[in-house]
């Protein structure tokens, strides 16, 4: 018997399970008797799910709090920034808004969220992520980064040589900010960005010769140019 969640099929047992992640009362009258002993899924059994459909359904209704929760994190960072830009009113006339922006970097064992994974000592031992307020509502955000991928973007930065294997000291050069920053893209190079506005996921980044080079493969930003040429977000 299969169960059919917005148009993808599960089998009966995943299928009870997401469904009761999905609704707070019972679907049907045939799941009534069983309802209340049905239980959700795990983080780690939906990561167990082989069809990407189904396990993609059975994210959009877990519980962000929940597999935060679940993977016990450890709090790495956390940075905090006063911050101005400028926001449209109800009238259509621009107001600078001043808030204090908080980042905070977490890490969480592997063996936390693959527990059947092969650790070796010299492999990276946890899974990073920075979690931060979006700007205009009250929603947090989690977004995962390659740790190392983010010290060898900013290694010039902190003035050091880039690393193949990430080493646990090496934190203490990262910053929350270095983070987010490296989740946004660009092919424009470093030191030739005048200005960049941020709106949610979309940037917009103005160069400061129009006739400058843009790069093949897109980078991350640093988080000097985040800090520094970062104007206006919302």
């Amino acid at each position: 018997m299969k169960i059919l969640i917005d148009n993808v099929p599960f089998d009966y047992s995943n299928g009870c399970s997401v469904l009761k992640m999905k609704n707070n009362e019972c679907p049907f009258d045939e799941l009534k008797n069983d309802w209340d002993n049905i239980k959700p899924l795990s983080f780690i059994e939906i990561s167990k799910i082989n069809n990407l459909e189904q396990r993609r359904v059975a994210m959009k209704y877990f519980e962000l709090e929940k597999l935060i929760n679940e993977v016990n994190p450890t709090l790495v960072a956390s940075e905090s920034l006063n911050k101005s830009t400028i926001w449209i009113d109800e009238q259509g006339k621009e107001v600078n808004h001043s808030f204090i922006d908080t980042y905070e970097l977490f890490r969480v064992p592997i063996k936390n969220i693959e527990p059947e994974a092969v650790i070796h000592s010299w492999q990276i031992q946890h899974h990073y992520y920075v979690r931060f307020k979006d700007t205009s509502t009250n929603r947090f955000y989690f977004i995962w980064v390659d740790i190392n991928d983010v010290f060898n973007t900013n290694k010039r930065d902190y003035g050091l040589e880039p690393h193949i294997g990430f080493k646990e000291e090496l934190l203490k050069h990262i910053t929350p900010y270095d983070c987010v920053a490296w989740t946004c893209m660009t092919n424009v190079p470093e030191g030739q960005i005048e200005k960049i506005i941020r709106q949610g996921d979309c940037f917009l980044i103005k160069i400061t010769n129009i006739n400058s080079l843009l790069i093949n493969i897109s980078r991350h930003l640093t988080g000097k140019e985040y800090r520094e040429l970062l104007v206006a977000e919302s």
